[in-house]
């Protein structure tokens, strides 16, 4: 089994994009400002991914 940082790191990568792209949506109609929204869903899930999905759920939750 080969196992190395490159492809971690592109698995990061793609989950953080799919994050943003759902965060995005789920926010659409529900706020105002989206551009910083997916500013904050980027900078959630670089530095902790695991909160950018939290985050992802929120909005995806959150009543109008």
């Amino acid at each position: 089994m080969n196992i190395n940082a490159t492809f971690w790191g592109q698995v990061l990568c793609f989950a953080a994009v799919i994050a943003i792209f759902f965060t995005v949506k789920f926010a659409r109609g529900k706020a105002s400002n989206l551009l910083l929204i997916g500013f904050y869903a980027f900078l959630l899930n670089v530095f902790l991914p695991s909160v950018g999905w939290i985050y992802c759920g929120y909005w995806h939750v959150k009543q109008r």
